[in-house]
């Protein structure tokens, strides 16, 4: 893999919503293992599709959305959106000569359905 220049990266819809659907789906499958938590192998790092990290560091670059030093707080609910943002900046965070930090924090949209435990050992994790 080559570097890419600055945020040159890319996101497609449907290419956006099948890897989604495998990240999101892996997540929900984790097993109990001795203490800690187990995840399906590559969720903790899946392969990001070229058109998507593209469009997504295209975006990036055009609107001069992180620079050099800059903190990025993700917004995560546990759904495949969230998650797939988080992983494509942590790809774009890899791959580009811009230096940033990524944090992320659980949005709660306030319905009793909503548990964010889940989210807690994957992200000790990555």
């Amino acid at each position: 893999d080559n570097k890419d220049e600055g945020f040159l990266f890319g996101a497609a819809e449907d290419a956006t919503s099948a890897w989604a659907e495998g990240a999101a789906g892996n997540m929900a499958n984790t097993v109990a293992k001795a203490g800690g938590v187990q995840f399906a192998a590559g969720s903790l790092k899946p392969k990001i599709p070229g058109t998507l990290r593209c469009l997504v560091a295209e975006a990036v670059r055009e609107f001069h959305m992180i620079g050099e030093g800059d903190k990025v707080l993700v917004g995560l609910s546990g759904g495949k959106d969230s998650l797939t943002m988080l992983h494509v900046l942590l790809e774009l965070r890899r791959r580009s000569p811009v230096k940033f930090e990524i944090g992320a924090a659980t949005v709660d949209p306030q319905t009793p359905e909503y548990d964010p435990s889940p989210l807690v050992p994957y992200m000790q994790q990555l």
